[in-house]
């Protein structure tokens, strides 16, 4: 019996880099801001509001269409987490 493996290549541009660690960094400050309990009251456009007021991410070097939808997509993310927990 044989076994194999495939591994994905991916040639990706080195423009890309600084703008993934931007977004991964966003993600993960957003989990830890708003992924507990302390926020279950909270809905998604105050906490989007919150992010927009306090301008957390808006010395990262990313255009603000991408970090503004990303932060949206994360925050919907945190949302559909704890609705599955309480399902």
């Amino acid at each position: 019996m044989t076994t194999s493996t495939r591994i994905i290549y991916a040639d990706t541009p080195k423009e890309l880099l600084p703008i993934c660690k931007a977004v991964g960094y966003i993600r993960a400050d957003i989990w830890r801001r708003y992924g507990g309990l302390k926020t279950a009251r909270k809905t998604t456009n105050d906490i989007r509001n919150e992010i927009s007021s306090l301008a957390l991410y808006s010395k990262l070097p990313i255009d603000g269409t991408i970090r503004n939808e990303s932060t949206k997509d994360i925050v919907n993310d945190v949302f559909l987490y704890r609705a599955a927990a309480q399902e």
